[in-house]
């Protein structure tokens, strides 16, 4: 009894995680992207490819499933978001804006296919 405990708490965990994550980045966003002189309009698009990603990668990973099977795909999908809000963190370093906003578009996208798999 005490591993399904533990079971449904993890489960419980990582999902309130994974659905945190779409507004994680909603505090610093706007302040990364102002800082950069980029046209604020491009936070609604930033927030919109994660659920874009979320939609066009969920039929994906019901074939995934049947492949790997839904303990290692949350596993994966887990490492995926981690290593993805790592890689969020560091994009403030590149100096070009369009190399900026090209890797927030793919880390946002990242984000949203690992929420899929989650």
């Amino acid at each position: 009894m005490g591993f399904l405990d533990l079971t449904i708490v993890s489960m419980f965990t990582i999902t309130a995680l994974s659905n945190s994550a779409y507004a994680l980045v909603a505090p610093l966003l706007p302040f990364m992207i102002s800082n950069r002189n980029i046209p604020q309009s491009l936070v609604g698009y930033i927030f919109a490819i994660y659920s874009v990603a979320v939609i066009f990668c969920s039929p994906l990973v019901g074939k995934m499933i049947l492949l790997l099977g839904r303990r290692r795909l949350i596993q994966i999908g887990t490492l995926i978001m981690g290593l993805a809000f790592i890689s969020f963190s560091l994009i403030d370093l590149f100096d070009n804006n369009n190399l900026f906003i090209s890797a927030v578009f793919t880390v946002r996208f990242i984000q949203g296919f690992s929420s899929s798999c989650i």
